[in-house]
């Protein structure tokens, strides 16, 4: 800033971070083991667990797109390439009269290789330093996308 009274002259972006919080309605031990980062166990004949050790297994990094639509109904897609899920704690509340609930958390992280996570995502490597972590999208006018419900 410079000046009487004080006028920014410059801006600069130290750090971004994109993240999501949610909350998942549907337990199941697949569900529990992404969201907590844990294994999944099926050797047990009788029992699916969910173990968690002194060591973590190899981290999942899953990609996701997320959709929805404007207020005049028109379709909108968050898509973000590599999401680290970063959930520290578990809460599941059990004994209530309400549908159990596991909340989680996650950060977008950069994708190095993204033609190879998601050979069928838009990419423009014209942009690979803009284009490798995120990404928005609406239909261009005239397009059938607009008449997909969910």
């Amino acid at each position: 800033q410079t000046g009487i009274p004080k006028t920014e002259i410059r801006r600069d972006v130290l750090t971004q971070e994109i993240s999501l919080e949610g909350i998942l309605k549907q337990v199941q031990p697949e569900t529990v083991a992404l969201i907590s980062q844990r294994r999944f166990d099926d050797a047990d004949p009788v029992w699916n667990r969910v173990i968690a050790g002194t060591e973590m297994p190899v981290p999942l990094y899953p990609s996701c797109v997320l959709v929805g639509q404007t207020v005049n109904g028109q379709e909108v897609r968050f898509y973000i390439r590599r999401f680290q899920i970063t959930s520290e704690e578990l809460e599941i509340v059990l004994g209530g009269d309400d549908y159990a609930s596991l909340p989680f958390r996650g950060t977008a992280q950069k994708d190095e290789v993204p033609l190879t996570t998601n050979p069928l995502w838009p990419y423009n490597a014209a942009y690979a330093n803009q284009d490798n972590i995120a990404f928005w999208t609406w239909p261009k006018a005239g397009t059938s996308s607009g008449d997909i419900t969910f």
